[in-house]
């Protein structure tokens, strides 16, 4: 015997219905092995669009690093570039006697001590960067490191 609806409108056999629905949700693979496959499958393509954003930060972070280094390494060469100009930096014209000599002597020590501490300066910002810059990348790594993780987990 047939089910009608209560209009009475057109015969449809629900078992038919029923059989027609768990057929397409098998062939669609929409049952529960079919969801939880569609929801890693899903969370795959997150993880992974997350992984490449967390790599091209890495590199672009490695990438400033070098930047920076570059520019400290450039301060630092000229830095000691002065120091050496400071030693050599003797006005003859000003140590042709000894009281002369001594006040020549205090600007010559000042500027060997500036240029000297100025050198020192660029070396510990220079450190202080490259420990920042390390901290940095070390963490971006760790974070690659665990969405690595996590997909080789769930593949």
């Amino acid at each position: 015997m047939e089910n009608t609806n209560q209009t009475g409108a057109g015969a449809q056999p629900t078992t038919v219905v029923n059989k027609l629905v768990a057929k397409i949700c098998e062939l669609l693979k929409i049952g529960e092995e079919g969801k939880v496959a569609a929801f890693f499958a899903r969370q795959l393509r997150s993880l992974n669009t997350n992984l490449g954003k967390a790599q091209r930060n890495l590199e672009s972070l490695k990438a400033q690093k070098n930047e920076v280094m570059v520019e400290y390494q450039d301060g630092i060469e000229d830095a000691t570039i002065a120091v050496d100009d400071a030693f050599l930096a003797v006005d003859v014209e000003r140590i042709g006697n000894n009281a002369n000599s001594d006040d020549f002597a205090f600007e010559y020590w000042s500027r060997i001590s500036e240029a000297e501490a100025r050198l020192e300066s660029i070396t510990k910002e220079k450190e202080s960067a490259e420990e920042h810059w390390n901290n940095q990348i070390e963490e971006a790594e760790k974070v690659v490191a665990h969405l690595k993780k996590r997909i080789e987990t769930i593949s």
